[in-house]
């Protein structure tokens, strides 16, 4: 195997020169429920956005997904 670059995500890419297979060796893992129940805990105590992408490291849209769920939620 040799290392073939980088996906989109940044993860290294690897290729397999035996059976000419290209995958990443430790792929990231999306976040727990835990995870995302503490992150939507934290919004709810600081109200911004950015503040809380900088601190957990999520993306905005992400984060603005998660919490369009919860509220979804809620109203049902």
């Amino acid at each position: 195997m040799v290392k073939n670059g980088h996906n989109k995500s940044g993860s290294q890419q690897v290729w397999c020169k035996d059976c000419n297979k290209r995958f990443v060796l430790d792929p990231k893992q999306g976040y727990t429920e835990a995870e995302k129940e503490q992150i939507i805990a934290a919004y709810h105590e600081r109200p911004s956005m950015r503040g809380i992408q900088r601190i957990f490291g999520v993306s905005p849209q992400t984060l603005a997904n998660w919490l369009k769920k919860k509220t979804d939620k809620i109203h049902l």
